[in-house]
């Protein structure tokens, strides 16, 4: 008479369902949009192989604590600057029957790609110009090529007042030069309906008396 396999056939499917520990990638980190830009809203999220569960999920950054939930497998990271480039990672525990272990997810590179450059502000034809002519300021930038279609808004500023607040020229008109138009200017940019703002360095210009 055989023996009873039953027992052997039992054993032989737990370890079917008993996973391979250190060498499936039970965990992967998203990160979105992708790529990202100054100013986008960054979200997180830490993914189990095949949806398998989570719980008690740790987020970090260069390798330093972030963020923990014990449910919440999505972390939101509000506007994206530069400063939120970085090597993040998550570990949770995975709920795989019939146990639960902890596991770390590789890193995964977020890089934060500039927007638009720091504008200049120059003047036009010179930011030492003859009491009396036409000067013009010109704030200068340039959107990175893949969010080229955004709209962009200059402001312009003298002395700590505002000439001309938000608009879609980048050039500021003086006409008629004169001593009291001397001073330091200089201008802000800023995406219609975005969060990021970039100041240029200051210009002075001088107003000279005529000849």
């Amino acid at each position: 008479m055989l023996p009873s396999l039953g027992p052997m056939l039992l054993w032989t499917t737990v370890l079917l369902f008993v996973p391979c520990v250190g060498k499936t990638a039970w965990l992967y980190l998203q990160a979105w949009p992708n790529p990202v830009f100054e100013g986008d809203a960054l979200t997180l999220r830490c993914q189990g192989w095949k949806n398998t569960p989570l719980s008690q999920v740790k987020f970090y950054r260069d390798g330093k604590f972030l963020h923990f939930s014990k449910e919440n497998q999505t972390l939101s990271m509000g506007a994206a600057t530069v400063q939120s480039r970085g090597q993040y990672s998550c570990s949770g525990q995975v709920m795989y029957i019939p146990q639960t272990f902890t596991q770390t997810s590789e890193t995964a590179m977020v890089q934060v790609q500039e927007l638009f450059p720091p504008p200049v502000l120059s003047a036009i034809p010179s930011p030492e110009p003859r009491e009396g002519s036409l000067v013009t300021l010109r704030c200068q930038t340039k959107l990175h090529p893949q969010r080229s279609a955004l709209r962009l808004l200059f402001s312009f500023h003298k002395d700590g007042h505002t000439l001309q607040d938000r608009g879609p020229h980048p050039e500021l008109c003086i006409p008629g030069a004169k001593e009291g138009d001397s001073g330091l200017y200089w201008c802000e940019v800023a995406p219609e309906g975005g969060q990021v703002q970039k100041q240029s360095p200051q210009l002075e210009v001088r107003v000279q008396a005529p000849v």
